[in-house]
């Protein structure tokens, strides 16, 4: 008798300095069928990402021990973990930090309030590499 095996679950990386953001996003990315980590500063997200190699990491940027920008710049700067698609999703709404997130190579941005249905949509495009319009 021949058994089917069912494709992996694709691995997240949430990191948030608060709780109800971590808890909510855990949640819908569970119930879309992600396997969860989270963190909740950049230095346990770094730590994590070398343990768990996820497929994608979304994270905030103003975080304390080591922020999002610096979080990246780590990541994009590891043979190991600079193909890990990053998304940030943040409060900080201003062209300066936005230029940040561009210049330390997040692969997108959304700025908070945004509703979970475009996170969705934007986290598995970059898990299947699609090019996000």
């Amino acid at each position: 008798m021949q058994t089917e095996l069912s494709p992996a679950k694709k691995k997240i990386l949430l990191v948030d300095d608060e709780d109800d953001i971590l808890e909510f996003l855990s949640y819908h990315f569970r119930k879309n069928g992600y396997d969860v980590i989270t963190g909740m500063d950049g230095m346990s997200a770094l730590t994590s990402a070398y343990a768990t190699l996820p497929d994608v990491i979304v994270s905030d940027i103003r975080m304390p021990l080591m922020d999002g920008i610096a979080l990246c710049k780590n990541l994009k700067s590891d043979d190991l973990l600079k193909n890990i698609p990053l998304l940030f999703l943040t409060a900080d709404d201003g062209e300066y930090v936005a230029l940040l997130a561009h210049e330390c190579g997040a692969d997108f941005y959304l700025n908070k309030p945004v509703r979970i249905e475009v996170i969705l949509r934007v986290v598995n495009s970059l898990v299947n590499r699609e090019i996000i319009h």
